[in-house]
């Protein structure tokens, strides 16, 4: 083995210790906030499945699959009797935001369904986008 965990361990920074959730018990331990390896191997066994690749291919790929169907059915029902010509770019945007709605929540927002952004989500983003975007921390 090339590193032995046990000789060489990264230093962790005392600004993390900041951002610990306390209760009038103490400390709120959690994978985050436990500094003992023990304790935080303890914690995180429990939810490790949840972030392996089989997990997410197993549960996001038919999420991925349905979000297909409904666009291209959406896309069929829409524009091929007509020949009507349309913004793809818009609608792969509306495909995105319903695959986030799917993979998030397990329903689409209904920006395919209903052809055009329902809530304002997206115009928000954007907006926030422009003024996020030229911020630079160099």
């Amino acid at each position: 083995m090339l590193m032995d965990a046990n000789i060489i361990r990264p230093m962790q920074s005392n600004m993390y210790r900041a951002f610990r959730p306390w209760t009038t018990d103490g400390l709120l331990l959690s994978v985050f906030t436990a500094e003992d390896d023990a304790a935080n191997r303890e914690m995180k066994q429990h939810i490790s499945v949840y972030y392996s690749l089989s997990y997410a291919v197993s549960t996001f790929e038919p999420r991925m699959d349905s979000a297909s169907r409904m666009f291209f059915d959406e896309l069929d029902r829409r524009f091929v009797p007509t020949g009507a010509h349309f913004d793809v770019t818009q609608w792969m945007k509306f495909l995105s935001y319903d695959t986030m709605g799917l993979m998030t929540f397990s329903r689409p927002y209904g920006y395919v369904q209903h052809g055009r952004d329902l809530h304002g989500i997206m115009d928000d983003v954007k907006r926030a986008n422009l003024i996020i975007g030229p911020v630079s921390y160099t």
